[in-house]
């Protein structure tokens, strides 16, 4: 029958209970209903009275994944805070918490925290800078830790009273932040060292690692690291660049990732003898850090790839994954993972950008988590092919990344929302939190973020079937309405369309033997469970 919206078959019959899990509780009736919608397109005459994006839009998504909210800055703060969240960190499903900066009433550029409940996020408190700092301190929180719920660290940067930057750290106990602390640079910096902290990882409390940079002497940019034992911050000590660096390496690590007590992996960028700016990564193994060394860029880089790493997730020792950018031969600048496998790390890929992305898409990923090894969601920023900077998302799955997918500014934003996602955390199979800044239309600065549930396999409608593949079943789970590849084993299946929310039809590929079955979102992957696997049985002849 004809749907009461043009272009539309209405479904009258039947039900949706293929799986005989909802008692029925799904039947198509006349004009809407939960079974079919307001109906199935008609392909033909559908696209001509509402386009193909209006037959795709009607059918249901959940909006976490698609748009992400205001955070309030602090009290406080200007009429343009100029607020950004650098980082996040999460503990538990219940509780995250972000640091970050803002400019105060006084236009003072102050560190700010703020803590994520029950799914709402607080008004963010001002982090106090150090007993030393300028009236102005200029300071940030660029990288935050967390080992339960208000039981954080965060680290950064400020300037003193004699103008020096200097990087400092600042611990929540119980759920308020300390004055701001200073960590000492290496003995070899310059009277102004022009210190930063921009990663943190911590594996109990007070016992923590923190990356950065600083100036030495002579005026070159080296990598640091600073440890924590026991609540007591040594002195940071330099991290020696990768072989073939410059005299001035202009050495950063911006990142850093644990998987035991001094045991960690650092991720950055150095310059070459001949300029060339590279990626590069460094071991900490029993609390001593080796030398850096050098990760390849993608195959299509420049020959001055300008590559960085931004952040990293280490799941086991010689496991991690690291994100950043780089230049390509056509000095177009693309987004790109790198991974290491049993301690040894492979050449750079690049991670492809969301389709509406402009020729020279300025793409960067900043920020990644994982829940399991394969199995990882970062973020970052684009540049879409109007000119206007926004956030993405993409996840890996397996060993496979998806092409990322846009993440709208709140509402309110402007046409250009120079969005970002700086930063993100997944504290379990279920759910990750995103976290940046964007303008709205005012032209005020303001921070963001968004949480999205991760897709979960909970039943097969069958658990064989032929080698040959070719007959439809259902997946039933959660959070399947964002769902963008499905694959059995390795190999990807069509997706024939969502039943319900919970329900998923799909045609499996080829194959032999028992695999898992996997569903994958923008933000992350389903867990490989027992109830997902799924045999190939030979025809009888």
């Amino acid at each position: 029958a004809s749907s009461p919206l043009g272009g539309l078959h209405d479904i009258t019959k039947g039900d949706t209970d293929y799986t005989k899990s909802n008692h029925g509780d799904y039947p198509a009736t006349a004009a809407y209903d939960l079974a079919t919608g307001l109906g199935t397109p008609e392909w033909t005459t559908g696209t001509a009275v509402m386009g193909l994006a209006g037959l795709l839009c009607l059918f249901p998504k959940l909006p976490p994944v698609q748009q992400s909210t205001k955070v309030a800055p602090p009290s406080g703060a200007a009429a343009d805070p100029g607020a950004v969240l650098n980082a996040v960190a999460c503990n538990s499903l219940a509780h995250c918490a972000a640091v970050g900066t803002f400019t105060d009433s006084g236009e003072r550029t102050q560190a700010m925290a703020v803590n994520e409940a029950g799914g709402t996020w607080r008004t963010p408190s001002e982090v106090t800078a150090p007993l030393s700092a300028a009236t102005n301190p200029s300071a940030a929180l660029d990288s935050i830790a967390c080992t339960s719920a208000g039981r954080c660290a965060g680290v950064g940067s400020y300037t003193d009273d004699v103008g020096d930057t200097e990087a400092m750290v600042s611990d929540e106990s119980g759920g308020g932040w300390d004055r701001a602390v200073e960590v000492t640079t290496p003995t070899s910096a310059a009277s102004n060292p022009h210190a930063t902290l921009t990663g943190i990882a911590c594996t109990s409390p007070g016992n923590c690692v923190a990356v950065g940079s600083y100036d030495d002497v002579s005026g070159h940019e080296q990598s640091m690291e600073a440890t924590e034992t026991s609540g007591i911050w040594a002195q940071a000590a330099e991290v020696t660049p990768p072989s073939g660096a410059g005299t001035n390496p202009l050495a950063s690590l911006d990142a850093v990732s644990c998987t035991s007590s001094g045991n960690c992996t650092g991720a950055g960028a150095f310059a070459t003898t001949l300029g060339a700016s590279e990626a590069m990564v460094v071991k900490e193994t029993s609390g001593a850090w080796a030398q850096a060394v050098g990760v390849t860029a993608p195959s299509n880089a420049s020959g001055n790839p300008d590559a960085v790493l931004k952040d990293l997730a280490c799941t086991s020792l010689g496991s991690c994954v690291a994100v950043g950018s780089y230049a390509n031969a056509l000095g177009k600048v693309e987004s790109m993972e790198v991974t290491e496998i049993r301690g040894a790390w492979a050449r750079g890929s690049a991670v492809a950008v969301p389709s509406n992305a402009d020729v020279d898409p300025a793409a960067d990923l900043s920020g990644i988590s994982c829940v399991a090894a394969g199995n990882c969601a970062a973020v970052g920023t684009y540049v879409d092919a109007t000119g206007a900077q926004q956030a993405m998302v993409a996840s890996e799955d397996g060993k496979k990344w998806s092409t990322a997918t846009a993440l709208a500014a709140p509402s309110g934003a402007a046409s250009d929302p120079d969005a970002s996602l700086t930063s993100i955390a997944c504290p379990s199979t279920r759910s990750c939190v995103g976290v940046g800044s964007y303008v709205t239309a005012a032209g005020a600065g303001v921070t963001m973020a968004a949480r999205a549930s991760l897709p979960t396999v909970t039943k097969l409608s069958t658990d064989r079937g032929s080698t040959s593949g070719g007959a439809p079943m259902y997946i039933i789970g959660s959070n399947l309405a964002d769902v963008v590849s499905v694959h059995f084993g390795a190999t990807r299946a069509r997706i024939d369309g969502l039943v319900v929310p919970a329900e998923l039809k799909v045609t499996p590929p080829r194959g032999v033997g028992t695999v898992y079955v996997t569903v994958s979102t923008a933000w992350g992957t389903s867990v490989r469970t027992t109830r997902a696997r799924y045999t190939y049985v030979r025809p009888r002849r």
